[in-house]
């Protein structure tokens, strides 16, 4: 039996590495036959020609991906929770706020209490004994709640008759004058004359209707507090024996309260309810939300890591990829990658168990969480308990039985009570529907069909009658509820009302109340029900065995993802450890912006994935056609939304487009199924003939599900709703994938070392033999004149502008990526003419001939500008063909998103030839032009060489004074006495580790500038050397300390500023409010240079887009609120949506200097504002 076990086990793990070229299109839908639909194949379908594809490049994109996260882990680049949270498809928030909870610390609490809980239940008999007598203890505390509050007041209740006598009551609930109620109503049968302006001025009195009834519905109270008494009269003629045993029931609770000791006094620690619950609430949100991926998408599908090792080992890979070149190099370098993966299949396992055992015990778990909260949450003191104790002596000494009041008594007083039922509904009534019409009534377009009025067309042809009409509809509701009111009789005896008010003034009960009224705070019944309430919640407690078991998963899990974050964590320093002063030749970071790669990759992948799926759910798609009217009737008339009733009514035209579309993609990945890798991406360009249409069956199911009839047709379109069938609106991804492939390609020819021109060096032995009695005289020739020419070559080279010349020639076909990144490092200085970076400027100005000067000397050609956009994404949103094809030409890089994760092919408008028909013409160009180039690539410009006499050197205070004398005469020419904005060098003072210390905000001010900060130790090395005043990257100050807290992030910052990278800020809004601040300017420099806006008033978020976030900070509120602590900020602190972000300059600060990205990975982030700048 073992050995036929492990036989399977061994066969099954082989078919799972090699079948991963087979693996999307195998799983045909199994749930199919269970649906009982007629359409479904009873056999297994073969591998569409488009899946065989899609799973061939799946093979690459995995491994890139695998590639993408080994680097970033040795780089120290990527937040390791974050890709974890990827892969439990987790969003990171609610997964932090998850693992913020220590399980482990609460099973030995939950012990504790399971202790308790079982030596309590020997007194459960009491308990129930108790629970039957909990009537009079909730009695006893109503009655003095009542005795204490307002008495009734006989005098306001005359005054409520009369005015229901006099008609004032009924003038006091009119909402609108009956004749303009009239009007309206009879308008369309009558055609009778509308006055305009007491119609609107009607519809504006309703706004206020609330108010106008106030004084009303506070008599309504009187009537309200008197049904109250009424019901405790009665229950204490019910209970009269039982509440004479109010002391005992006091002395029970007493007992039984101090059983529960334990409970109330517990050691400090986590609260268990509080914690579970917040547990069982995290779990919960991250079971309804789907995060965006971005560091994962390689990996669609839980166990797609695991695959990794048999893509690198599968013959596709080592065929059509390594061109079976070993693949052992590669492998070693991913061995972290395949610890990680093992590790995180343990989390996976215990994440899914997790999941599982809430599902089946969520009710159980969350009733004991908030059992344990009341129980945590009980707060009693020593004078409760004492005031509590001697609350049933108070009682035995002042109550004595009251006489009962018959239920003759109270005939006259049900039948009002039951008139003023009806009364308080019919007010209400009118009411609800005064709120209704004034809250949704178009004002705006009852005034329009007013004045369409004057034209003397039929009245139900003019645009706005519809919403006249249902105005009329409306005041006719209006009308009746109106009409009733003013026809109510009331027609009770109201004297003999009064007589009994009387009575129950002189009772006996209402003197005992009085008398138990009179001991003030010292008879505090609600004490005594508060104490047994808890007594209860204790007894009751119960789902031990469910909890505990929930624990011990969540502990499980935690300690498994510790354990592979940490793992993750640990490569990086390790591996520079074991390879410090040695030559790097690891595979893996070779790889250039391999998270990029892989990104591009992944979404492009993500959209085949999609229509490789839609392709296999064809028959589905098909049958939508064939269905009964009665469906498509359903759809048409009660669907809620348009788009989705729009695109049902051309379902067959818009189906069949699309299927005829995958057909034809299918048909062409046929024909390159079995290609090169660059020859199968062409799919990628191909899937953009593929149109689509937005997705409908998802409303469509929610629409049809829960309901008996349809139900085969409910089951297809809950399949269907799973297919996002908007293909056009991810053009831009498949583009973008395809231009990866050429990078890709280089890498892995470098790898597995399959650049063969070195080994073609025997074909040019195949030349033709020259015949030597050719004129041998013309050779010397040549001969001669070549080397001539090669002498002006090489003298001219040996010139300083023939040096730079022919060292921008090389690095421009030869050079490597680290060369052209020393020099834009400078990019900051060079590519900026007056204040502003000259090549957005060019394409800002639509000026093709001031751009092209700008990139001849090598402007860094991917700058954001301060709203997010790169010069490409701006000159092809405004249609500027001409720019776009010179930034095209000179390397621009496409597949960069902008802050609305838009490439920049994607910012030519959808509907352009509706919303922008001047400039058609423009953009069928642009069109072209990406299409003609978008599988070729360019090189980029080789930047500028920083020349040492654009150097500007400012030098701070705290230097040492001797030193900085001399270094500024040495470097007369390029050192200054005071920071300017061509400042280049700031050299700072550092403490022995090389730390730079300050509070100053004028001096960080420089530090998020750009400006290349220095160590003092620089000017004493080229004091020494002269030659080291170009080698100021030696010297280069790495981390800052500002209060406290030391930062290594100053490197990143003058690499973004140098790059102009995406602006650190974008999006967000910055509002000081405080008085006479000295630091306003500092502040607002740093704010305005990332992309940030300095409010000259406080924003009010109703003035902006509800849900906007800023693009680098998606979980951040985008109003900043500077604040000096003087001002109470809590309503902005706790605002709901979570717009405002309040800190003071010190937080403001660390938020900068801490450079941390968390990017909005929204397919269409919502912006600020509409229609802002570009």
């Amino acid at each position: 039996m073992r050995a036929f076990l492990f036989f399977s086990a061994l066969l099954f793990s082989f078919l799972t590495i090699c079948d991963t070229e087979n693996g999307l299109d195998h799983l045909e839908d199994s749930d199919w036959n269970m649906d009982n639909l007629d359409f479904v194949a009873k056999t297994k379908k073969k591998n569409s020609h488009l899946g065989i594809v899609y799973n061939r490049l799946a093979i690459l994109t995995r491994i890139t991906n695998a590639i993408a996260l080994q680097s970033e882990a040795i780089r120290k680049s990527v937040r390791v929770r974050d890709v974890i949270a990827e892969l439990l498809r987790s969003p990171p928030k609610h997964l932090n706020n998850l693992l913020a909870i220590d399980p482990l610390s609460l099973l030995p609490i939950l012990e504790d209490n399971l202790k308790a809980s079982l030596e309590i239940q020997k007194f459960s008999s009491e308990m129930k004994e108790l629970n039957g007598k909990r009537e009079i203890l909730e009695l006893m505390n109503v009655s003095m709640r009542y005795v204490k509050g307002q008495q009734i007041n006989e005098t306001k209740m005359e005054i409520f008759f009369g005015s229901l006598q006099d008609g004032s009551f009924q003038k006091t609930v009119e909402s609108c004058e009956d004749w303009i109620l009239d009007s309206v109503i009879k308008f369309e049968k009558d055609s009778g004359i509308l006055d305009s302006q007491k119609i609107l001025k009607c519809l504006e009195s309703l706004k206020s209707y609330d108010t106008k009834i106030e004084k009303v519905l506070e008599q309504f109270q009187l009537f309200i507090q008197l049904g109250e008494a009424k019901e405790g009269i009665q229950k204490f003629n019910n209970l009269s024996e039982e509440a004479l045993e109010y002391p005992k029931i006091v002395d029970s609770v007493m007992k039984l309260f101090e059983k529960t000791d334990k409970f109330r006094r517990r050691q400090k620690g986590p609260e268990l309810g509080s914690e579970i619950y917040l547990a069982t609430i995290e779990i919960g949100k991250i079971q309804s939300q789907e995060p965006e991926l971005s560091l994962t998408l390689g990996f669609p599908d839980s166990g797609d890591m695991a695959k990794v090792l048999g893509d690198l080992k599968s013959p596709w890979f080592l065929e059509k990829v390594a061109r079976n070149h070993s693949v052992a190099e590669l492998g070693k370098g991913l061995f972290g990658f395949f610890k990680f993966g093992k590790l995180m299949k343990k989390v996976e396992d215990n994440w899914e168990m997790l999941k599982t055992n809430y599902k089946e015990f969520q009710n159980n778990i969350i009733v004991f969480s908030k059992k344990m909260k009341d129980i945590e949450s009980f707060k009693i003191t020593e004078n409760d308990l004492k005031v509590a104790e001697s609350s049933g002596e108070i009682f035995q000494k002042t109550w004595s039985p009251p006489d009962k009041i018959g239920a003759l008594d109270f005939k006259n007083l049900d039948e009002i009570l039951s008139k003023m039922g009806k009364l308080i509904e019919k007010v209400q009534f009118v009411k609800n529907l005064a709120k209704e019409i004034a809250e949704n009534t178009e004002k705006v377009g009852i005034e329009s069909f007013f004045k369409e009025l004057k034209s003397g067309k039929p009245i139900n042809s003019l645009p706005n009658f519809h919403t006249f009409k249902d105005l009329a509809e409306r005041f006719r509701k209006l009308k009746i509820g109106q009409d009733e009111l003013k026809n109510f009789k009331f027609g009770a005896n109201l004297r003999k009302t009064s007589t009994l008010i009387q009575k129950l003034k002189d009772s006996k009960l209402k003197s005992n109340l009085e008398n138990l009224k009179s001991y003030g705070e010292e008879f505090q019944p609600e004490l005594v029900l508060k104490m047994m309430k808890f007594c209860k919640t204790v007894f009751s407690l119960s789902n031990f065995k469910e909890t505990k078991i929930f624990l011990q998963i969540f502990a499980a899990l935690k300690h498994g993802l510790l354990e592979a974050e940490q793992f993750v964590k640990d490569i990086g320093p390790q591996y520079h450890r074991e390879h410090s002063g040695k030559e790097d030749s690891n595979p893996i970071l070779k790889l250039e912006n391999s998270q990029e790669m892989a990104l591009s990759l992944g979404r492009g992948m993500r959209v085949l994935r999609q229509m490789v799926k839609t392709l296999r759910y064809k028959r589905r798609l098909r049958k939508v056609l064939e269905y009964s009217e009665g469906v498509h009737d359903k759809i048409q008339r009660y669907n809620a939304f348009e788009h989705v009733r729009e695109i049902w009514r051309n379902r067959k035209m818009e189906i069949s487009k699309l299927l005829s579309e995958l057909e034809n993609l299918n048909k062409y990945a046929e024909k390159v199924q079995d290609s090169s890798p660059m020859e199968m991406r062409k799919i990628l360009d191909e899937a953009t003939k593929v149109h689509g249409f937005s997705s409908i069956f998802g409303p469509i199911f929610e629409q049809f599900k829960g309901q008996k009839s349809f139900l085969r047709e409910t089951r297809n379109f809950e399949k269907l709703s799973e297919l996002e069938l908007n293909f056009a609106s991810h053009k831009g991804y498949l583009h973008a994938a395809s231009l990866s492939f050429d990078e890709l390609k280089q890498y892995f020819d470098e790898v597995f070392d399959l650049d063969h021109n070195r080994h073609h060096h025997h074909e040019l032995l195949k030349i033709s033999r020259i015949e030597h009695n050719h004129l041998p005289a013309i050779f010397i020739c040549i001969t001669i004149f070549i080397l001539i020419i090669l002498s002006v070559f090489i003298i001219y080279g040996f010139t300083p502008t023939g040096r730079i010349k022919y060292t921008n020639l090389y690095l421009y076909y030869f050079g490597k990526p680290e060369a052209f990144e020393k020099r834009w490092r400078y990019s900051l200085f060079m590519d900026r003419q007056d204040g502003k970076n000259a090549l957005l400027d060019a394409a800002r100005e639509i000026n093709p001939t001031n751009l092209r000067k700008v990139l001849k000397k090598g402007a860094y050609i991917n700058a954001y500008n301060k709203f997010g956009n790169t010069s490409l994404h701006l000159a092809t949103k405004r249609g500027h063909p001409e720019i776009v094809e010179i930034l095209i030409q000179n390397g621009a890089d496409r597949t960069l998103l902008n802050a609305y994760n838009k490439t920049a092919e994607q910012m030519i408008p959808s509907n352009y030839r509706a919303t922008h028909p001047e400039k058609i013409s423009r953009f069928k160009k642009i069109e072209k032009i990406y299409e003609k180039f978008k599988n070729k690539k360019f090189r980029n410009r080789v930047p500028s060489k920083f020349p040492l006499d654009s150097y500007h050197i400012f030098i701070e205070d705290r230097t040492d004074d001797k030193v900085t004398e001399k270094f500024m005469e040495q470097f007369q020419s390029i050192t200054t006495d005071e920071a300017t904005v061509t400042t280049t060098h700031f050299v700072v003072r550092t403490e022995k580790d090389g730390v730079f210390s300050t509070d100053s905000l004028d001096l960080l001010v420089w530090i998020l500038s750009g400006v290349i900060i220095v160590k003092d130790t620089w000017m004493t090395e080229c004091l020494k050397n002269p030659k080291q005043i170009c080698n100021e990257w030696a010297f280069l100050v790495e981390k800052i300390r500002y209060k406290g807290t030391v930062y290594d992030t100053v490197p990143q910052w003058q690499q973004a500023m140098a790059k102009a990278t995406m602006p650190y800020l974008c999006g967000v809004y910055v509002a000081v409010v405080i008085q006479d601040y000295a630091n306003l300017i500092s502040l607002a420099s740093i704010v305005a240079t990332h992309g940030g806006v300095i409010c000259e008033k406080f924003p009010e978020k109703q003035n902006f887009n509800s849900g906007f976030r800023p693009y680098l900070h998606v979980e951040t509120g985008p109003f900043f609120v500077i604040h000096d602590g003087k001002i109470d900020l809590g309503v902005y602190k706790n605002d709901p949506d979570g717009m405002y972000t309040v800190m003071t300059e010190t937080e403001f600060v660390h938020f900068m200097l801490g450079r941390k990205i968390k990017r909005n990975k929204s397919h269409n982030p919502i912006p600020a504002l509409n229609d802002l700048e570009d």
